[in-house]
């Protein structure tokens, strides 16, 4: 019996042993899996914040391009004034500039001009070794001649973007499109650290092109916004609560990645097995990828010493067995929840921004980009069930000369009258009421082929208002010219083909007179059936 005795002793400290190392090594294993999971998280935090800081810097290019848009005539003085209130809002943006396109005919009254207040100002180039030389000739030039602040960017003054490769296809390929369009990284020529950067461009044109051929003739220049890569990521990421996460980011090259960020933590510092990856939507035609892997320091400070504690209390195991079970399934249930929480709180989070980047942010009715989008489903919903879609194009007779007369801020308020005008004429939800940029407004109706008689009540409405109008040549109180068109879209259409044909319809309707609802004249009667 003694024998037996101490047989089951040694089996049951066998066993315990046994089994305790066993549940520490799943407990650890658990542990793992709940931090890797806790880490996901944050990453899909940091990558949430570079999304937004990045979508809210570019807001502020596309401000820039309506102020141009909007101006007649854009001076230095107010080029200053306007730029100086954007990067008070947005402090990552290094600095906005105006380039122009300069024909090599246009090139020494240009320099003439400047130089007579800045005597040593020429088109410029960097040769080889780095230095500003004087551009060699060609057959256009893109020189810097407007830039904001001007204090820290001096040698950027002049210097023509068109000299170097990278910046040259950006900015062909952003007049060619007519979008924004951001560079391969590059070196500034004002930053004498090398940091990694990109500009970020917007066409300006005169009249309205259509094609790429109009947009080549048609261009004035670029307004681009310069950011470095640094101040940008880090900014995004110092609202993040997390630290201890190595984030490294890289660009999508033709043949390879070019890494263009990453956390300053040593290889020895990071858990490269626990690794995490994701691709960033397209930015202004690149693709950027970020690696995240957590540190030894975030690992160790989620780390618990119950493992240890139970490794050393194998000798009362049968009494702590199911107490310990019963622990890790509570843990194991808690950081589930956690998670769960905490994913959904994200989708929410989400959710709000994915609502605000499509809402205008004056107005309160949807932006342009919400136009895009729902422009291009309405236009697919319209081919396959072979129904037509009608568009109008509302401006508000001299706005310009409302806000200079009465302020920018009554001018606000008058956009804002006239948008809420507009969301009560129109009834069905399946319609779409925007803002489409400074004072102009647009109107998307799906399954409607006959626009005047919204037209006209849209007109009629804004008329109603009587909001004063002192400028308006026409009425003592703020009108506005609408353009209407419709379309039965085939597979061969393009969607903007119905937002040009409204936008002509609405040049019309100022041409003739304004405070007038024109309808586009097609040239042949087949166009409405998607043949023109």
């Amino acid at each position: 019996m003694k024998s037996l005795s101490q047989r089951n002793i040694s089996i049951i400290a066998i066993s315990g042993i046994a089994l305790s190392l066993v549940l520490t090594w799943q407990l650890h294993r658990y542990e793992t899996n709940a931090i890797y999971n806790e880490f996901v998280i944050h990453v899909g935090e940091e990558v949430q914040f570079i999304d937004r800081e990045i979508a809210l810097d570019f807001d502020a290019i596309y401000a820039l391009q309506a102020f141009f848009k909007a101006e007649q005539k854009v001076t230095q003085e107010k080029f200053a004034s306007f730029s100086k209130d954007i990067l008070l809002h947005h402090p990552n943006i290094q600095a906005l500039e105006w380039v122009p396109q300069v024909l090599d005919s246009q090139r020494t009254q240009l320099e003439s001009v400047l130089q007579e207040e800045t005597p040593t100002f020429e088109i410029s180039e960097r040769n080889n070794d780095g230095t500003l030389i004087k551009a060699e000739q060609r057959n256009a030039y893109y020189p810097v001649i407007f830039i904001e602040p001007f204090v820290g960017n001096e040698q950027a003054f002049g210097f023509d973007l068109g000299s170097n490769k990278k910046r040259k296809q950006a900015l062909d390929k952003a007049r060619n499109t007519g979008m924004l369009v951001i560079t391969e990284s590059i070196t500034l020529v004002q930053d004498e650290k090398q940091h990694n950067a990109f500009l970020a461009f917007l066409p300006i044109y005169h009249g309205q092109p259509n094609t790429k051929l109009q947009r080549t003739e048609y261009l004035n220049g670029f307004v681009l916004g310069v950011f470095k890569i640094k101040d940008l990521i880090n900014s995004a990421i110092h609202h993040s609560s997390v630290k201890d996460i190595h984030i490294e980011l890289s660009e999508q090259l033709t043949d390879t990645q070019n890494t263009i960020f990453k956390t300053p933590f040593s290889k020895e510092q990071i858990v490269e097995q626990m690794r995490y990856e994701k691709t960033l939507a397209v930015i202004g035609g690149q693709m950027w990828n970020i690696v995240a892997s957590p540190t030894e320091n975030y690992m160790t400070s989620r780390r618990t010493t119950l493992p240890y504690i139970l490794g050393g209390a194998s000798f009362i195991l049968t009494v702590i067995l199911c107490f310990y079970l019963s622990i890790i399934l509570k843990r194991s249930h808690e950081i589930e929840k956690a998670v769960i929480e905490r994913t959904q709180e994200l989708r929410k989070a989400k959710d709000e921004l994915e609502r605000r980047a499509l809402v205008d942010g004056l107005t309160g009715i949807a932006n342009r980009r919400h136009v895009d989008a729902f422009l291009k489903q309405s236009w697919a919903q319209a081919i396959r069930s072979k129904k037509p879609i009608s568009a109008l194009m509302i401006d508000i007779d001299f706005f310009k000369q409302y806000n200079d007369y009465y302020g920018h801020q009554q001018g606000d308020i008058c956009l804002k009258q006239v948008a809420q005008a507009l969301k009560t004429t129109v009834s069905r939800e399946t319609d779409l009421v925007a803002r489409y940029g400074g004072e102009e407004f647009i109107i998307i109706l799906p399954d409607t082929e006959d626009a005047q008689l919204l037209a006209e009540a849209c007109r009629s409405n804004i008329e109603r208002l009587q909001i004063p109008h002192s400028g308006s040549k026409i009425a003592g109180y703020v009108t506005a010219s609408i353009g209407y068109a419709v379309l039965y879209p085939s597979l061969k259409d393009e969607s903007q083909q119905l937002v040009n044909q409204a936008d002509q319809a609405l040049y019309s309707a100022k041409a003739s007179g304004r405070n007038k609802a024109e309808p586009f004249h097609y040239p042949y009667t087949t166009v409405l059936t998607g043949t023109g």
